[in-house]
């Protein structure tokens, strides 16, 4: 802790078998590929002209339907030290990041693929992309489920207490309409 590894990677390395670096990863490629966009919480701040936006320090959202996963009022942290405006900070999920990568990849894929030569590299490019590509739409397929399961579950519950109802009512003809007939004979 508190040591920089890339100043003392050499001498690291030469105390122990395996080294593990917990680092950025592209700072460990030492950026070869540019800064690389992969954070999965973006924190985005905005200053709000109300004395009291949330009445809490931190409220944390756990809905994948909620695009961000907390809204921090920083005034919360020292009452009465701050003016009325508030700042709000909102860690957003990594859903804008897919999407942003995904733009990237498709042109890419497109800058490719209008090339007159399709040689290995851009070929199994093109290979890697569309399989990244099937990957992300099966994620975003099953986010989008996920998202209406609470609605499937509260459809389900309000059809089956409607059917029982209807069935108490002998309005149907299913089993429990059926067997109350029987009864009644």
């Amino acid at each position: 802790m508190g040591t920089d590894y890339f100043a003392h990677r050499d001498e690291l390395h030469a105390q122990a078998r395996c080294t593990l670096y917990t680092g950025c990863i592209d700072e460990f490629y030492n950026y070869c590929h540019g800064h690389l966009d992969y954070r999965s919480l973006r924190f985005e701040h905005k200053r709000l002209n109300t004395p009291d936006f949330q009445g809490n320090a931190v409220v944390n959202y756990t809905e994948r339907q909620v695009p961000y996963t907390r809204v921090i009022e920083h005034k919360h942290f020292a009452p009465g030290s701050q003016q009325p405006t508030t700042v709000v900070t909102s860690c957003t999920r990594a859903s804008r990041f897919c999407s942003s990568a995904s733009v990237k990849l498709l042109k890419a894929y497109a800058d490719m693929d209008a090339q007159p030569v399709q040689g290995e590299n851009i070929q199994n490019s093109k290979r890697e992309i569309e399989a990244t590509l099937d990957t992300l739409n099966t994620a975003f397929e099953k986010l989008l489920d996920s998202i209406f399961k609470t609605t499937a579950l509260d459809v389900s519950s309000d059809i089956s207490v409607l059917n029982t109802l209807l069935a108490q009512e002998g309005l149907t003809d299913d089993e429990l309409t059926r067997l109350r007939k029987e009864r009644e004979l």
